[in-house]
């Protein structure tokens, strides 16, 4: 959240920012997955500003553990707290909200340079 202030700084985590507010392009769509997810997992009243970051919800969201990372909040986890993927997938039921798929960094990539486009675009449009 570099582009917010300092890292340390007084700065939080809004839903209504844009991929902008951050140095890195991915962090806004991990970071609003996480929150739908936490919402899918705990319920509707959960804030993920108030609330310890959930494992189980970092687990269903990115699709387990890649090459030993998770996919937000590696630090922020203690590991021998967070469940495994098979241990999700075990107390999953039909109400669970569903484990998804990691995106690649080829998808995240086409992602970033399509958003570019459309911005370059309404640039050019309506600037010039």
């Amino acid at each position: 959240m570099s582009h917010k202030g300092k890292a340390t700084s007084d700065i939080t985590f809004r839903e209504d920012d844009p991929p902008e507010a951050y140095s890195n392009p991915t962090i806004q769509p991990r970071v609003t997955g996480y929150t739908t997810m936490a919402r899918q997992v705990h319920g509707p009243e959960f804030d993920p500003r108030r609330e310890p970051l959930s494992g189980e919800a970092v687990m269903r969201m990115g699709g387990g553990k890649k090459h030993g990372r998770y996919y937000i909040g590696g630090s922020l986890l203690n590991p021998a707290e967070v469940p495994t993927l098979p241990q999700v997938k075990a107390r999953s039921s039909s109400s669970s909200p569903a484990v998804q798929e990691r995106p690649t960094a080829s998808q995240s990539l086409l992602e970033t340079v399509q958003v570019s486009n459309v911005c370059l675009l309404w640039y050019v449009c309506f600037v010039f």
